[in-house]
């Protein structure tokens, strides 16, 4: 059972019947405020037909052309997810990146040798594990 308004596939035809009339009252709601195009201008610009006619949807974040407006939908809203989750990461990099900076220790030696060396007895370590170890 497939809605005539937009292609949705359906179980049976009570949810078909159901279906095609809130899709039918989507399709005469009065558009939203300027700037904000309303979720039926969208869907109706997101369909292109193939070539046997079928009526295919498109992602408007990634392009991915997908078969029914309820793929569709679920598709564009994790892909908006993924897009906001990858700008979240890509901002905290960039401030991790701009906090940590590598300036040495004022007071550090510059050889390998003095770096592991103890502070109470001046014993030289292989690594900073073995000097905590030792301290």
């Amino acid at each position: 059972w497939q809605c005539v308004y937009c292609g949705r596939s359906l179980v049976n035809a009570g949810a078909k019947s159901n279906h095609e009339r809130w899709c039918k009252q989507q399709q005469h709601q009065p558009a939203p405020e300027a700037g904000q195009p309303s979720e039926a201008a969208e869907a109706e610009a997101a369909v292109a037909p193939d070539e046997s006619g079928r009526a295919l949807w498109q992602c408007v974040y990634c392009g991915r052309v997908l078969t029914n407006a309820g793929a569709k939908s679920n598709h564009e809203r994790w892909c908006k997810q993924q897009q906001e989750k990858q700008a979240l990461e890509e901002e905290a990099a960039e401030a991790a990146a701009a906090r940590s900076s590598p300036l040495p220790e004022p007071d550090a030696p510059d050889d390998a040798a003095s770096r592991w060396q103890c502070v109470y007895c001046g014993r030289s370590l292989v690594n900073a594990g073995a000097k905590s170890n030792h301290e």
